[in-house]
């Protein structure tokens, strides 16, 4: 929830929703006949703070990127549910096996998750069987390997990424595709150099 300061109204301070910008916006405009810049003080002062809640939600990158991930991940989820997988466990069961033991820690550093995410989404294929979580070792590290039923799910699960790679490369078109690739690669070494 955001809360506007409303100066000289009764409620000082009403709770929006960011589902509620467009019907404000007109409410605001309707009413407020000064710009976001004229006047700091009294009823503009909403105007001006919601300009700055509306450029949030417009041109925030960190909402940019988690809402295109969560359109990307719901798409990967719906393609890897004839499996029982999630498109993140999928992710976490090829890097697995991409090693034949792999420690949490570098696990995590590979998939750019942090430790306890990681944790968390390995639970579960714990639970199924699918992967093997060694005992602590060294520095109280633990190493993980993929099991036979773990292989076998990522052989059935390969054409089903395959698949829904292939669509939403033709959705994007290729050079979209290509360009998505380098500026997602860009933009994750610009976040992290920050």
């Amino acid at each position: 929830m955001y809360r506007f300061a409303v100066g000289g109204w009764v409620g000082g301070l009403w709770p929006v929703s960011a589902c509620h910008v467009v019907e404000l916006t007109k409410w605001i405009k309707q009413r407020l006949p000064c710009s976001p810049v004229d006047n700091l003080s009294g009823s503009c002062h909403a105007y001006t703070r919601y300009m700055d809640l509306t450029a949030l939600i417009n041109d925030c990158a960190c909402l940019k990127v988690r809402t295109a991930a969560r359109a990307v991940t719901r798409f990967y989820d719906d393609a890897f549910r004839p499996v029982g997988l999630r498109g993140t466990q999928l992710s976490v069961l090829v890097a697995v096996a991409s090693s034949e033991a792999v420690s949490i820690a570098s696990l995590s550093r590979m998939l750019g998750m942090d430790r306890s995410t990681l944790t968390r989404n390995l639970r579960p294929l714990e639970e199924k069987g699918l992967v093997a979580l060694g005992p602590e070792g060294h520095h109280r590290s633990r190493t993980l390997s993929i099991t036979s039923k773990g292989e076998q799910l990522v052989r059935k699960a390969l054409p089903l990424w395959e698949k829904t790679q292939e669509k939403l490369c033709e959705e994007l078109k290729k050079p979209h595709w290509t360009n998505l690739h380098a500026e997602l690669d860009h933009l994750i070494k610009a976040a992290e150099a920050l």
